[in-house]
């Protein structure tokens, strides 16, 4: 300990004074320093719990003998507790929806909420259909049953260990787990309510384009008509009015009943008094806004239909494999043969022996040919071609057939392999085809 002498000099106290001022100074500001330095390193720590960062508070050399700072530090920890609390009663939420994700029963009605099916009859993709949402139907299919007491006080139970912060007692989070159960049931409700709500504007609308089509004598086919009401009620669903809609779908299928019936204006028994030209124009034109509505296995089977033409000669006429740029490219490098060249490339094989040399390259152009067909090709097209170029047609279906699976082919083309191949071409199919040839049958 330090000694102060006293000294009767003014001079000599004046020191004296001095001394005795440092000596109490200097380890009271040492002790704020090491304070000031712990209590930013405790500052910093992440991941303590409350009673570890209380401990760590009480643990810095001179806050115990600081009972306001003691205080001070324990509310802002009680604050920090109940705001760290609802950080984690957020995180338990998110923590269970992604439980909830991983239902089977959810999930397939979530997929089938969002899938585009294909139609039956041909290749459309439509928007999916109806406006009733699929958290709308998982409510009525998964209807909420009210937690009984045992089950509230396992859950008070869970809040309360989980998230001791927010629910300091096992009152606080038994009244919570009643909240939550009776804002479960509430929301249930509530979502069955807007079901029932969508199933009646989807109702009306349909009614609605329904009667129109009967008033205004529309013939489509069901898949055609199937999309444009579900363009319908897509603009319903995105906020359109249910009369705004409904009166695009009847301009809609007027303009659509009117493509089709243009295919009667063309006729089939008078091909053979007619100008094939003005008659393959005819055609050409009516293809176009088939085209574009994606609708050309339809207008395929109404070649068949309407015009009496061959399954063959009528998805060739829909689907031209020149509208694919690199099929076009495999069949123009395809020798033909027919000619004579081909037989003249080998002069001493038998017609046998040729005959099988041209199966062998039609198998050999067949796996190039479905490579380059991809899904937007047509093998009844693509079979005419082979046919007129002296290939066997039969082989391309075989392969195609054999590995259909492997080539990934679409459902509109697994139908054409199901449809009748022509021995014989049809009346309308000799006037068009013969006397012109298949290129030119889509001349521009």
């Amino acid at each position: 300990m330090a000694q102060y002498i006293k000294n009767a000099n003014i001079f000599g106290r004046i020191g004296s004074n001095i001394g005795k001022g440092l000596a109490e100074s200097i380890p009271k500001e040492v002790e704020r320093n090491r304070m000031t330095e712990g209590l930013k390193e405790l500052g910093g720590k992440q991941g303590l719990t409350p009673f570890e960062q209380y401990a760590g508070l009480i643990g810095i050399p001179g806050v115990a003998d600081r009972p306001q700072i003691v205080q001070t530090g324990g509310e802002l920890l009680k604050h920090q507790g109940i705001a760290q609390g609802f950080r984690n009663a957020g995180n338990q939420q998110d923590n269970a929806n992604q439980q909830n994700a991983g239902n089977p029963l959810r999930n397939a009605i979530e997929n089938k909420g969002n899938q585009n099916q294909q139609q039956t009859a041909q290749g459309l993709q439509p928007n999916p259909s109806g406006l009733v949402s699929p958290s709308a139907t998982r409510a009525t299919l998964e209807h909420y049953i009210p937690k009984n007491r045992d089950q509230l006080l396992q859950r008070a139970g869970d809040l309360y260990d989980q998230n001791r912060q927010l629910y300091p007692n096992p009152e606080m989070a038994f009244q919570a787990a009643v909240q939550e159960d009776a804002q479960n049931q509430a929301i249930n409700q509530a979502q069955q309510g807007k079901r029932n709500s969508q199933i009646g504007v989807e109702d009306r609308a349909r009614g609605q384009l329904s009667k129109l089509r009967e008033a205004a004598n529309v013939e489509i086919p069901d898949n055609v008509y199937q999309q444009v009401e579900n363009d319908v009620l897509d603009k319903i669903s995105n906020g359109e009015g249910e009369t705004e809609a409904t009166k695009y779908g009847q301009k809609k299928l007027d303009e659509i009943s009117r493509q089709y019936k243009a295919l009667d204006t063309i006729g089939n028994l008078d091909y053979m008094f007619r100008d094939t030209k003005d008659i393959k124009r005819n055609l050409r034109d009516v293809r176009e806004p088939f085209k574009e509505r994606g609708d050309l296995e339809n207008l395929a089977d109404s070649y068949i239909s309407k015009q009496h033409l061959s399954p063959g000669k009528g998805y060739y006429l829909a689907f031209p494999p020149s509208d694919i740029k690199e099929l076009n490219n495999e069949l123009v490098k395809l020798p033909n043969l027919n000619t004579n060249d081909y037989v003249k490339k080998f002069p001493n094989k038998s017609f046998q022996e040729i005959e099988n040399l041209q199966q062998k390259d039609t198998l050999e152009a067949s796996k190039r040919l479905a490579k380059a067909m991809g899904k937007d090709g047509s093998p009844l097209a693509i079979g005419e071609e082979l046919k007129a170029k002296g290939y066997d047609p039969s082989i391309w279906f075989d392969y195609l057939g054999k590995n259909r699976k492997s080539l990934d082919l679409s459902e509109r083309q697994g139908r054409e392999l199901e449809k009748p191949k022509n021995a014989f071409p049809t009346l309308n199919d000799n006037w068009l085809f013969f006397s012109s040839g298949l290129d030119k049958l889509v001349e521009q």
